[in-house]
This record gives structure tokens, C-alpha cells and sequence, in this order.
């Protein structure tokens, strides 16, 4: 019964929001002139990253794909968080109430997936083997999902392929 349940459950799996690479807490400023020279106000689609992950590259105009509550959006690097850790995220106003909510959230203790722009799968599935996460790899045939489940040091791979109505797990 419960490998039947699992197996009922795993299609609404693969249909969730694809789970990225990086995750950590949201929060939003008053954007200005960022640490790339940039000036930026509260209704451009801009983030500030950890300034030891800022530090660690060349990350400034560098695009970031952030999916929260209440929907994804693209931002560019242009500024430097002091108080964030490598995996926090400090976004424009406009940002955090496309993708999290009303500012009135303020600080979202839990977490959310995002990832750079053009970050391969292998670059992805080496930071989810790193944070013990999930990776979901997005295939061009939409026929097809890959669930990488990366939990205590076991990796496995389930291939949901649908064909002429039959759905098939390998």
C-alpha cells in the first residue's frame, strides 16, 4: 500500500517547483548605489549576495533565478550583503514581493531554492551532494523528469517517462 501511495504521490514530485542549488534566507533593502557602481532603486529587479561569496568572484551583472512563494523571478548581482551568509539573499523591494510576498514578511526564516544563470547540472548536483539537498535536473523533452534524491550520502536517480498515457518508473 505505501509503495503504491509513493508511486500515486511521485508525478505531483516532479511537477513541484524545481528545487535549485543554493538555498538561504530572503530578505529585502533599499538598494542604491551597490558595490558593482551600479545605482538601483526599489522597482529594478536586483540582489545583493554574502560579500565573502561576493568576494570569492566576479559576480557583479551576473544574473541569479529566484524561485519563492509567490512566483520566480530574475535578478542582477549589483551589490554586496555584509550581514548575509554565502547563501542569503538581499533583494529590491520589487523582487521580494514578486517572488516571496508582501513586505510585511520581512525576514523569511525558511528557505528557498535559487541558482545563477547557466550553473551546469554538474555544478548543481556537486553543490547538492555538498548541502545533502534535492536536484531536479529540467530535461528538453517534456516527457521527462529526473529526481536526483541526495539524502545521507545515497544517490539515486528515478526516471518518470510517460508514453501513450502509461506512466512507467525505472
Amino acid at each position: 500500500m505505501l509503495s503504491k501511495l509513493f508511486l500515486l504521490s511521485l508525478p505531483f514530485v516532479l511537477a513541484a517547483p524545481t528545487p535549485k542549488d543554493k538555498h538561504g534566507d530572503i530578505t529585502f533593502y533599499i538598494p542604491g548605489k551597490g558595490a558593482c557602481g551600479q545605482t538601483s532603486g526599489e522597482n529594478d529587479m536586483v540582489v545583493a549576495i554574502g560579500a565573502s561569496l561576493f568576494d570569492s568572484g566576479d559576480f557583479c551583472g551576473k544574473k541569479l533565478e529566484l524561485a519563492g512563494e509567490a512566483g520566480i523571478v530574475f535578478l542582477t548581482v549589483v551589490d554586496r550583503c555584509v550581514g548575509c551568509k554565502d547563501t542569503d539573499l538581499d533583494v529590491s523591494p520589487a523582487a521580494f514581493e514578486e517572488a516571496i510576498g508582501p513586505k510585511e514578511i520581512g525576514r523569511r526564516r525558511r528557505t528557498y531554492g535559487w541558482h545563477f544563470d547557466g550553473d551546469t547540472d554538474d555544478e548543481l548536483l556537486a553543490s547538492a551532494r555538498q548541502t545533502g539537498t534535492n536536484f531536479t535536473r529540467k530535461v528538453t523533452n517534456p516527457a521527462q523528469q529526473v529526481l536526483i534524491d541526495v539524502h545521507n550520502d545515497i544517490y539515486s536517480m528515478v526516471e518518470h517517462t510517460i508514453e501513450q498515457g502509461i506512466t512507467r518508473f525505472s
